[in-house]
Formats: C-alpha cells, structure tokens, sequence
C-alpha cells in the first residue's frame, strides 16, 4: 500500500473498488475505532474530489472519506461478473495509453529560470474496454509530483474545438517529447482548431483574471506578478494567433517586459492599460469598430445593403458594442477630417485585420490636416455639455474631456495619432487625471466626483480649450488631404474585388 497522497487525486473512484484505508480511524458518530490499512468497498462515488466518498468496511459499518484518505487495493481477481471491472490503478493504468507528451509552461515560453519546473502535457487514448465499461474513464489525469497532465482525446478535441489556450498550446509546442503515429495525424490538422472564438477564449479568461487581480489588489494590497506576467503573455498570444494563424509559444520580443512584469518591476496600471483610451473599469464594456465592403450587388440593386451595422449584447460572458461602415462611407468620413473613424483605424488593439486594412491606414496618414482641430475642439465641446448636464457628475465623461481635448493637441502638435490617455499624460504631466483614471479603474463606471474639484476642472477644461485653439494655429499639418485620388482607387479596388 502506498503511503504517500493519491498519485492522481482527479480520478473519480468507481463504486464497487475496493479500498484500503491511509489514515487511522477515531471513533466518530458510533463508528469504531478502525488501524491504518482497513478493507473496505466503495458504495457511492462524488462527482468530483471536493466530496466524500462512501465506503463500507467487511463488517458492514460504513463511513464517509475523502480521496486523501483511502488508497485503491490492487486486487486484480474479483470476479468481474459480480463485482465489475478490474480495479483502476489510478495514474499508471492509463500511462501506457499516452499518445502524445510536450512540454508547455515557462521552458516553452522562454521565461525559465534554473529552480522552473518541467510541466509535461498531453493526450492518452483508452482502450475500448475501459471506454465503455459502465465506469468510464476520467477527463483528465494529473500528477502533481510529475508536473504531468493528460486529457482524454474526445475531451481535448472539444476543448480544441472551443479555442481553449491550454490545448492549443499543446498542439503547437515546439518541445514534444512523444508523438505516436495517431497524435502525428492531429498535429498535422492543428490549424484547423483556429478560429475566431480565440477572441472571446483568451480575452474572456483574461478579463476575468484580471478583475480577480483587481480585487485581490483592493482587499489584499497584493498582486500575484507571475500570474498577471502570464495572462498579459496570453493577450500577446491570442493576438498572434487571429493576425498569423498560429499559436506562438515563444514570448520573443516581449520576453524581457514579460519577466519585469514577474519580477514586480512594471506599475499595475501600466500593465492593465489594454483598452484603447487607458482607463477601462473592472465593469468597462468592449467597443468594437470596424469597416465592411458591401458586395457589387448591394450597391447597384433596387435593395441597398447596411452602410452601417451595429450589433450589442452578451457575447461570452462579456458586453460588447459593434459598430462597422461600409468603406465609402468610412473612407467619406476619413476625407471630411472625422477624427472619430482616424482613431479607430490607427488603433493599436486590433481583433481582426487584413492587407487591405494595412492599405487603408497607410493611405489614412495623409488624411491627417490641420483641420482636425475643429473635430476635436466640437467633440470636447459635447463631451463638456454631457457632463455640465450630469447629476451627480461621473469621472467617466470627465475623463472624455481630457482625453478628447489631449488627443486634439498631440496631433496638431506631432501629426501623431494617440487615443490613450494614460499615454498622452506622460507628456503633458497632469497629476489630477492619474488620480481621476486611478479612481475609475478601482471603481464602477458610475464613480462619482466631489463638488469641491468641479471648480478645478471647468478651469482646466477652459484652458485646454484654448491650447488646443493655439495649437491649431501654430499646427504646421496641411490643409487638405493628400491622398484623396489614392483613395478612391481604393475604393473601387476593394468594390470590384467583393464581387
């Protein structure tokens, strides 16, 4: 009998094992005193480990224990006709069953260091025997003192199907150890699990990691570095993966960031700084925006297709706002200087794009005038008058302001387009909008301003109204679009190619 833990305390222990016990008995309800080392029988599993098991010992008293507290009896020669199957063997029953083993985890990632463990993934077939007993055979096997974890081969193919992180890492790890002819098939159709729902995998599972490190920041005062280090390195990965079409491994360029993430040296705002205009809430919804080509058909036919689609709601867990225009009334919008469509073109977080995005936002640079000014000092304008209107006031539309109102001068000042406030405070040093961005990312998006700071703020609200009117007029950008005729090739390119 082993005395150690359960080598696989995942597997699910049939009724019918026999069992013998780890740990000495007390008397406990009106059970006796039981040694070390009892007989005794399943006669009710949990669903999972969590729970007790029921098991009854040769004198029939019966007892509940959990998984640590009971070993498998190796007897092989039951009766199957009255007692089931032989008897599972925890972990090594199924070893000789592996197809395929890799190694995932920091050696894979290029972040070891000498004390990292080898964590050994992969996927093990069962004999048909087991399969389909009454029995089954577990999901997945694990051995902690191993770093081993094996699925099931009909469990990872649905996992892989559902873009899980984990199994796709598996099937584009460049350390496998073993690959049996079997596994070799599944490797060479690893392309095929690519698929959009990578989005909402690995974005989804982020997110909510990182509203835990939030909370655990708020409650604690702590951050698990290594674990934000890794969903931060996740991001990069699922970004790859719907730009080029696989999953990288290898953190590349980003490796030496990645470890001072680890190491505790990078501040938590900057590394949860992912949306676009750096001040997202643990509650902040996704803004999608985007350009369509709307076939030949539409355009020319009596029924014209959407110039504009706009999709909300739920999608996986999180609260999404699509909005798209078809590229002529895109493109329209890039010529009559809308520096709205300018930044969601030169966005730095792309979900999808394409050679012809690429084309456009080169060709959007000469888009860029002088008169963008007049866009920005309008939106601010707006953005102002929501607030002034807001009762109580919320840091959210004050944040607009600045952010609007920053971006319009950075861009009459460099010809540079930058919609993250965080970033555009670097230069202009505000030390009021690092603690307003502070307040939203620790609270709700309803975090509400003291009357005291209105004053302030309708201050600061009026200069930069005014240093943007001086950047306009000092602004050396042009006057008109450049690339108006480029444009319009394009145009009728992309239109004639959606035929």
């Amino acid at each position: 009998m082993s005395e150690g833990p359960p080598k696989n305390p995942n597997l699910i222990v049939p009724a019918g094992t026999q069992v013998v016990t780890r740990v000495e008995l007390k008397a406990r309800r009106g059970v006796a005193d039981r040694p070390r080392g009892a007989l005794g029988e399943v006669v009710a599993s949990p669903l999972d480990n969590f729970h007790a098991y029921r098991v009854r010992f040769v004198d029939g008293e019966e007892v509940s224990l959990h998984r640590r507290e009971f070993a498998i009896w190796r007897e092989r020669q039951r009766e199957e006709a009255t007692r089931g199957p032989a008897v599972l063997e925890d972990f090594e029953i199924y070893r000789e069953h592996v197809i395929y083993r890799c190694v995932v985890g920091s050696r894979a990632y290029g972040l070891e260091h000498e004390g990292s463990d080898t964590d050994v993934r992969g996927i093990y077939l069962p004999p048909a025997d087991l399969e389909w007993s009454l029995y089954g055979v577990p999901e997945q096997l694990e051995d902690d003192e191993t770093q081993e974890c094996y699925w099931e081969l009909k469990k990872f193919l649905v996992m892989a199907l559902k873009a899980n992180p984990n199994v796709l890492e598996c099937l584009y790890s460049p350390l496998v150890l073993e690959a049996k002819p079997i596994a070799q098939e599944l490797l060479a159709l690893r392309s095929s699990f690519l698929s959009k729902l990578i989005y909402p995998s690995y974005n989804g599972y982020v997110r909510s990691q990182f509203k835990k490190i939030d909370q655990d920041l708020r409650n604690h005062g702590e951050i698990r570095w290594k674990h934000a280090m890794h969903l931060v390195r996740l991001l990069l990965a699922g970004i790859v993966a719907l730009r080029e079409g696989h999953v990288p491994l290898s953190t590349g360029e980003h490796k030496e960031k990645l470890l001072a993430i680890k190491r505790g040296e990078i501040r938590w705002e900057e590394v949860d700084a992912w949306h676009l205009y750096g001040f997202p809430s643990p509650d902040s919804d996704f803004d999608l925006r985007g350009v369509h080509v709307l076939p030949l058909r539409d355009m020319v036919g009596l029924d014209p297709g959407r110039e504009t689609i706009e999709v909300s709601g739920m999608r996986e867990g999180m609260e999404l706002d699509l909005v798209t225009h078809d590229v002529k009334k895109f493109v329209g919008l890039l010529l009559r200087k809308n520096g709205y469509v300018l930044e969601q073109l030169l966005s730095p977080l792309v979900v999808h794009t394409t050679p012809e995005h690429e084309e456009l936002k080169a060709l959007a640079r000469g888009c860029v005038t002088r008169h963008h000014a007049h866009h920005y000092l309008g939106f601010a304008g707006t953005e102002w008058k929501l607030f002034e209107k807001e009762r109580p006031r919320r840091v959210k539309p004050l944040l607009y302001v600045y952010r609007v109102l920053l971006t319009g001068i950075h861009l009459m000042r460099t010809g540079e387009v930058e919609a993250n406030l965080e970033k555009l405070n670097e230069s202009f040093g505000r030390s009021q909008l690092r603690d307003l961005i502070a307040r939203k990312r620790e609270g709700a998006e309803t975090s509400l301003l003291d009357d005291a700071d209105l004053a302030f703020h309708e201050g600061e609200y009026r200069r930069l109204v005014s240093e943007l009117e001086a950047a306009h007029e000092k602004s050396s950008l042009p006057e008109q679009p450049s690339t108006r005729a480029e444009l319009n090739d394009y145009l009728v390119r992309a239109r004639l190619a959606a035929r």
